[in-house]
C-alpha cells in the first residue's frame, strides 16, 4: 500500500511550533491485518477531525504486518485529547495485546517545516524513521 499523503486540518502559523508524533506499531498475526488497517482508517479520520490537528499520513505495509504513523498537532495537550477518545482509544484497548512491537516519538519543530497538503510528506517520513530506529536502539549494548 502507498503512503496515504500528508493531509492536513488546521493550518497553523508558520512561525509556530508543532509536535510530531511518528509511530511504528507492528502486529504478531497476519490475521489481524484486516482488521488493524479498517481501524487506522478510522483513526485516521478522526485525526483529521481533532481539534489541535495539523496533518496525518500513514504508511500500511500488511506484509510486514507493520503500520507506521505521522501527525501533526499544535501541541502536547491536542494529542493526549486524541488519544484518550473514540475510536482511538478502542483500538488501541483491542489491539494492544495483538502488537508484537511498537515504537512512539515526539518531537517539536516549526510549522513552516511541515509538508505540504497531499504531498508523500516524504522528508518528514525520513526523520520519523530516523528517530523510531534510534529509539529502538536505545539500551541495546
Amino acid at each position: 500500500m502507498p503512503t496515504l499523503p500528508w493531509t492536513t486540518g488546521r493550518v497553523p502559523d508558520p512561525g509556530a511550533e508543532v509536535l510530531v508524533l511518528g509511530s511504528r506499531l507492528e502486529l504478531a498475526h497476519y490475521r489481524d491485518v484486516p482488521g488493524f488497517l479498517i481501524a487506522a482508517m478510522k483513526i485516521r479520520k478522526q485525526v483529521r477531525h481533532s481539534g489541535g490537528a495539523i496533518g496525518v499520513s500513514l504508511i500500511a505495509q500488511p506484509a510486514r504486518k507493520t503500520f507506521w504513523t505521522l501527525s501533526a498537532w499544535t501541541d502536547q495537550q491536542a494529542l493526549e485529547a486524541f488519544v484518550g477518545a473514540r475510536p482511538h482509544r478502542d483500538v488501541m484497548e483491542k489491539f494492544h495485546d495483538r502488537l508484537l512491537d511498537t515504537g512512539f516519538e515526539t518531537w517539536t519543530m516549526a510549522a513552516a517545516g511541515l509538508p505540504e497538503k497531499n504531498s508523500n510528506a516524504k522528508d518528514l517520513w525520513r526523520h520519523a524513521r530516523d528517530r523510531l530506529r534510534a529509539g529502538a536502539m536505545e539500551g541495546v549494548q
